[in-house]
């Protein structure tokens, strides 16, 4: 899903690759294709990037040279950090060498998303780069069955693609056209494949039902990050937009070798994906249905392996509890050697009593 690195030229020393390899796989994804962007925009060291959106500052993380400000709506953040609006940025115009923003278009109004990429523009000395998920029917398709099964495993919507819904995914060809009647020279490069996107975040809502499965999930993100990155294919669930102030930052040597080296699937134009989705959207939908199912059998106590196994929980627990209400008597109780002494006094009071009664029998000679 991320863009990879330059592969024709040497590594770019102005922007470290800080890998955070242990990051969800689509936040890693977002945040690398902007750090490789940048990379190859080859940014003075010390220079101030502009990340809008970007709370809680993660892509600072990622980045060594550049200091990064990260502009959102929370009233806490990173070290450098404004609270602010997308729309109404509280800084000069051209006072960043690059502003970014990643998966923010999407949750911008429609109507406000015009005022927001120019607001960006504004604020930029040369570099604007925005990456995403634009609208195609294939990634459409995709949200809508990963909130059915989402909806089949008994979990509440999720609240970034609700958000997708309530307000339309952004279309790619009128955000380029936005920026160059601003005067950008843009360039958009396809980022990650929709189904290897669908079948993580699928596996994610699996990896959620089943006890203790969490921890094995993040452990598994580093193995997916460092190993399968996700190439960009015809299917791509993400864009990245590459906007410059002027034509020749887009035809440097850098920054060409990195938009030629992303851009092998940039011509196919929203092929046909459904049925790939439907078929992988039915055996997680399954999946789901089938641990829900088990899990209500455990909490009901109904028959099958699920019961035999909650039967078998059962009589393990009670005689534990057994053992341990035994344990606790027994500590409760005086020691045997006293409990013994104390029985024998009993004995001898008794007989001593029946011989005040009745005298001693004959032939005894003890008690």
């Amino acid at each position: 899903m991320s863009l990879c690195l330059l592969c024709s030229i040497s590594v770019i020393t102005i922007v470290s690759a800080v890998n955070n390899f242990h990051l969800n796989f689509d936040t890693f994804a977002r945040l690398t294709a902007i750090r490789d962007a940048l990379a190859a925009a080859e940014l003075r060291r010390g220079a101030l990037v502009l990340d809008v959106g970007g709370h809680p500052g993660l892509l600072a993380g990622m980045l060594d040279g550049p200091q990064v400000i990260t502009a959102d709506f929370p009233s806490a953040g990173p070290a450098f950090y404004a609270r602010a609006s997308g729309t109404a940025l509280p800084f000069a115009s051209g006072r960043f060498q690059a502003v970014v923003c990643s998966d923010v278009l999407e949750h911008v109004a429609p109507a406000e998303r015009a005022a927001f990429l120019q607001e960006l523009w504004r604020a930029a000395s040369r570099w604007v780069v925005i990456g995403g998920p634009f609208f195609s029917h294939g990634l459409q398709l995709a949200e809508t069955r990963l909130c059915e099964l989402r909806a089949a495993a008994g979990m509440t919507e999720n609240p970034w693609l609700a958000e997708h819904r309530k307000h339309g995914l952004p279309r790619l060809d009128e955000s380029v056209r936005r920026l160059e009647s601003l005067g950008a020279s843009c360039a958009a490069v396809p980022g990650g494949s929709i189904l290897r996107w669908f079948l993580l975040f699928g596996g994610a809502a699996l990896a959620e039902m089943l006890p203790g499965a969490g921890r094995a999930w993040d452990e598994f993100m580093p193995l997916i990050n460092k190993h399968f990155p996700g190439k960009a294919d015809a299917h791509a669930c993400r864009h990245l937009i590459v906007a410059c102030k002027d034509k020749a930052g887009l035809d440097a040597p850098h920054m060409r070798a990195f938009l030629d080296a992303n851009s092998d699937a940039a011509a196919a134009a929203d092929p046909p994906i459904g049925p790939q989705i439907n078929a992988l959207a039915s055996l997680l939908t399954a999946a789901a249905a089938a641990l829900r199912q088990t899990g209500s059998m455990l909490e009901s106590g109904g028959g099958g392996i699920a019961g035999d196994y909650l039967s078998q929980m059962e009589k393990a627990m009670a005689a534990q509890s057994a053992e341990i209400q035994a344990l606790r008597a027994s500590a409760a109780d005086p020691p045997r050697k006293t409990q013994s002494a104390a029985a024998t006094a009993g004995r001898i009071a008794r007989k001593l009593k029946k011989w005040i009664r009745h005298g001693k029998p004959r032939g005894k000679r003890n008690v």
